[in-house]
């Protein structure tokens, strides 16, 4: 039975939908749509496929894409419009009250929501990277030790000779 808005089938329809919830993966869809349930993995890649490359199903995955999309938009806008006022209100209250560590919590929800802090530093990347520097030190003062005594070691044969 099609629907009349959308021009899909009941499965088409399931399908669609299942794809959009199971963040694009064509197999978790046609697995959790009211297609089939008893096929091979290959099967079901191919069938699901097929189906998801029709025009007018392509043409619904897209419309709720854009649905999806633009709720995602306002949701987050007033997320990051929460998180401005509640930081604002973070920062007067630390003024008033004399509280210099709410004043610089609330300053620092401020500076990531206007990107000030442009960098995600991970501790333990910094850790290996210092290890990582004091092992080419070491190798490099390796390498240094054996050239001077080389060096020293030819001087000393030009010497006897």
């Amino acid at each position: 039975m099609k629907d009349k808005k959308t021009n899909l089938t009941d499965k088409e329809l399931s399908l669609a939908n299942a794809y959009v919830n199971c963040n694009y993966n064509a197999t978790t869809a046609y697995e959790n749509s009211t297609y089939s349930q008893n096929c091979t993995k290959t099967t079901v890649r191919v069938n699901a496929y097929k189906v998801l490359r029709k025009p007018h199903v392509l043409a619904y995955v897209q419309q709720l894409k854009t649905t999806v999309n633009e709720r995602a938009a306002e949701i987050a806008d007033l997320t990051r419009q929460e998180i401005i006022e509640n930081a604002r209100w973070l920062v007067q209250f630390g003024k008033e009250h004399q509280r210099p560590a709410a004043v610089a919590s609330g300053n620092e929800q401020l500076g990531k929501i206007a990107s000030v802090f442009s960098e995600n530093v991970n501790q333990t990347d910094v850790v290996r990277q210092r290890q990582l520097d004091k092992k080419e030190q070491t190798t490099a003062r390796k390498i240094a030790d054996m050239c001077l005594r080389d060096s020293s070691d030819s001087r000393e044969y030009s010497a006897e000779n």
